[in-house]
């Protein structure tokens, strides 16, 4: 029961892959071996394969941001609104599941602004509009009673992160930061204006292989 959860998001990455990568009006033999490898690449990150058998983790948030990228390459395909708006209510259910997943959404309209460019900026603005307020009405049906209950008990509705703004009595002013290796990810440290940072080091918490990172 418990490998459920993780089941169903490997077999949505095999969708997402699928709308990507599949044409069609030309599949060919060689579109199915790409979608075989990016499937296989995405599957192999670590605290995805190690997971396996549970639902704990990214796992279940990840299958309302993976569903959502398949709804969004479809309504570029069908110019359907429903699909929009079905994802951005997966994206605020995966919010409420966990509220680091508030980065997805940013990642998520940013993809969305690249796609559209060939939109008029009426469809455009609205689209955008939709994404956001079904993001809204699916983040407080599934975490709005929560949220409500810690800002009534603790004075912060995410207590508690960003208490330096609710200002709880409860918690530290100061947010919680922890520190581990430093990574040694070529991917990252290129990245100078993040390595640079004023008092963050990089840090990775796994220190296990990942085929994606050969």
């Amino acid at each position: 029961i418990y490998s459920i959860p993780h089941a169903i998001l490997c077999f949505l990455v095999y969708l997402l892959n699928k709308e990507l990568f599949l044409n069609c009006n030309n599949k060919t033999f060689y579109n199915w071996v790409l979608i075989f490898i990016t499937t296989m690449l995405s599957l192999s990150e670590v605290t995805f394969v190690s997971s396996i058998g549970t639902s704990f983790n990214c796992i279940p948030f990840s299958i309302c941001v993976v569903s959502a990228l398949i709804l969004l390459i479809k309504h570029f395909k069908n110019e359907q609104l429903n699909n929009l708006k079905l994802a951005g209510f997966l994206l605020g259910v995966a919010i409420g599941i966990e509220l680091m997943s508030f980065v997805y959404f940013i990642a998520f309209i940013l993809t969305f602004i690249l796609c559209a460019s060939h939109q008029n900026l009426k469809t455009f603005f609205k689209s955008i509009g939709i994404i956001s307020l079904f993001s809204i009405i699916g983040f407080l049906i599934y975490d709005g009673y929560w949220a409500y209950s810690l800002f009534k008990y603790f004075g912060n509705p995410i207590f508690p992160y960003l208490n330096n703004i609710f200002k709880s009595d409860l918690m530290s002013f100061v947010n919680y930061q922890t520190q581990y290796t430093a990574t040694n990810n070529l991917l990252i440290l290129p990245l100078v204006w993040f390595n640079n940072l004023p008092q963050h080091i990089q840090v990775e918490m796994m220190p296990f292989f990942d085929l994606r990172h050969i």
